[in-house]
């Protein structure tokens, strides 16, 4: 999964395939968090990437499933139109808010991997 530095290549089939069947975002996520990851890291990397992904998930069905039944009862067809409608409200509340947070922390340069992360050994 570790890329190597300083190449830049073209999605894999396999990884355009895994996109069209799953979240698209997922494999380019996964791209770009590993592709500066030194080999010996990268099942660690891995990890990390994999319960931030799985801990994100359900962080946000939690919320939206919240943000659902306070907006309506979900048990007439009227307030499940009110509580979905909420949920996907919140949802690109969050999401644009996520996109202006990632805009202003990303770094003007970009770095190589040596100089991008550091671990102990």
């Amino acid at each position: 999964m570790a890329g190597r530095q300083g190449t830049e290549r073209m999605p894999h089939e396999t990884d355009v395939r895994f996109s069209i069947r799953s979240d698209p975002a997922v494999v380019p996520a996964r791209r770009c968090a590993s592709r500066t990851i030194p080999a010996q890291h990268a099942g660690m990397a891995s990890g990390f990437l994999m319960t931030g992904h799985e801990i994100g998930a359900a962080l946000g069905v939690a919320v939206l499933s919240a943000v659902a039944t306070t907006a309506g009862s979900l048990t007439a067809p009227a307030g499940v139109v009110d509580g979905f409608s909420a949920s996907f409200a919140a949802a690109a509340v969050i999401a644009a808010g996520v996109g202006v947070v990632a805009y202003l922390r990303m770094p003007a340069a970009r770095m190589d991997g040596a100089a991008a992360m550091h671990m102990h050994h």
